[in-house]
């Protein structure tokens, strides 16, 4: 089976391990990135310089990929974008040169991570196409009028559409009409491409325990919460800290908490060596969202075994089992997020617990990668037709 795979360095946390699972189980897949002025510093990806030429390259062409050796191959590539968003007659050339060039695979699927702009547009020629969704509904704050024209366009275009979730499966069918058959719920795996840098990472453990909120800064996260909720908590625990670290802007005055010495606030790209060690060595990890799909931090806190405190929104319920790999409490409430740090922070067994089920579950059991990959490719396979309500359930299995 010869796939090819494209998609923004947004999402190559998640894709490498994949990727190279994939690879392993014997597809071969052509990985493309396309790297804009745009994307040039996201999650696992740091480049501090673009290369001046377009075209499709070896991904090798920029060090800050080519670190990932164990994850990439002569299959990844980059097609290098190097020009702003009103060069339309080069954005549309690109397109062509992309399409020329994964033809010449004779790829059994075209698979992406984002539905098709007008760059791309071209691609939709492609008979397979296959399309993962990691947002089936826009973030409170978040939304677009382009955005949600592509994905309308995207979900009648798509043969086969992917969502990392179970618990907005239905009412993602219905909002766009999707046919069951169409659909796989499947689940993202731990990130494990973060131990590359785990092993440099400085311990800052032995200086002050401290919680950890990561990732960029946007009104859906919820860090308004976790802020107030600290603050009163520290009355109960002077000695525990906490560190908010991403890029982004508040949507609320922060001054008042840039003055505490006990809550710290990393506000620009962290790169991967910090981001190593902000999860290695912290206590656990909060995301105290408002409304959410699933969460790459949390897949990034289980690659560490860190527990993880999250709200019941979206499918966060669907990957921080209660009481099992973290606890799960309501959005909103600075209460219940001042109670469920303290109890965590004060029962350090319950913490050994929580990592030895995320070991469990995500390292070795039904939520690995080599499970994850396995039910990629039996949907792969599957002929596109209507299928039965048994036939899905076995999809899902």
């Amino acid at each position: 089976m010869t796939i090819i795979y494209i998609s923004l360095p947004f999402f190559a946390d998640c894709d490498f391990p994949l990727i190279k699972e994939l690879r392993q189980q014997g597809c071969r897949v052509i990985h493309i990135i396309p790297i804009t002025p745009q994307c040039l510093k996201s999650t696992l990806i740091n480049i501090h310089a673009q290369n001046p030429h377009d075209g499709i390259f070896n991904a090798t062409m920029y060090k800050e990929i080519a670190i990932y050796s164990d994850y990439i191959n002569q299959d990844t590539y980059v097609i290098n974008r190097p020009y702003k968003s009103q060069h339309i007659i080069k954005k549309l050339k690109s397109g062509f040169l992309l399409f020329q060039f994964i033809k010449s695979f004779h790829p059994d699927y075209v698979w992406t991570s984002t539905p098709f702009g007008i760059t791309d547009f071209i691609l939709y020629f492609f008979k397979n196409n296959i399309l993962t969704v990691h947002d089936p509904f826009p973030h409170t704050g978040e939304n677009s009028i382009r955005k949600t024209i592509l994905e309308k366009i995207a979900f009648t275009r798509f043969k086969k559409i992917i969502l990392l979730n179970k618990t907005q499966s239905n009412a993602f069918m219905k909002a766009y009409n999707i046919k069951p058959s169409t659909l796989l719920t499947n689940r993202l795996g731990s990130y494990d491409c973060i131990n590359i840098f785990a092993s440099k990472s400085e311990s800052i453990q032995s200086y002050y325990p401290y919680v950890l909120f990561y990732g960029r800064i946007s009104p859906y996260k919820g860090t308004k919460y976790l802020l107030e909720s600290f603050v009163s908590l520290h009355k109960k625990a002077p000695k525990l800290r906490l560190i908010i670290a991403g890029s982004g802007k508040f949507n609320f005055d922060i001054s008042m908490y840039k003055n505490l010495d006990y809550i710290e606030i990393r506000n620009y790209y962290i790169g991967m060596e910090e981001t190593a060690s902000l999860f290695k060595n912290a206590l656990f990890i909060v995301c105290p969202y408002i409304d959410a799909t699933q969460s790459g931090v949390i897949m990034t806190a289980y690659t560490m075994n860190k527990a993880v405190i999250a709200t019941n929104v979206g499918a966060l319920p669907e990957y921080v089992m209660n009481n099992e790999t973290g606890l799960i409490i309501e959005p909103n409430n600075t209460k219940q997020l001042h109670d469920s740090i303290l109890f965590l922070y004060e029962h350090p067994e319950t913490l050994k617990r929580f990592e030895k089920n995320i070991q469990h579950h995500y390292k070795e059991g039904e939520y690995s990668w080599q499970n994850i990959a396995k039910k990629y490719i039996s949907f792969f396979k599957m002929p596109h037709r209507d299928i039965s309500d048994k036939d899905q359930n076995q999809t899902e299995s």
